[in-house]
């Protein structure tokens, strides 16, 4: 099981599991589904436009 500090690691999870769980919690299932992946998406575009104002990109 990952720890904290290596989910952080992964903003496109950690957002799409908070997206997803909203989603299922206030619309049901399906839509936490469509809302995990709307979630991974964003967190993966904040990612990306941090790496960019920052000049950093582990690779």
């Amino acid at each position: 099981m990952r720890t904290v500090p290596s989910l952080l690691g992964h903003p496109g999870l950690v957002v799409g599991v908070v997206c997803g769980v909203a989603g299922a919690a206030l619309q049901g299932e399906e839509a936490g589904v469509l809302w995990f992946f709307v979630g991974c998406f964003a967190g993966k575009s904040l990612q990306s436009i941090y790496w960019t104002v920052t000049g950093t990109h582990p690779s």
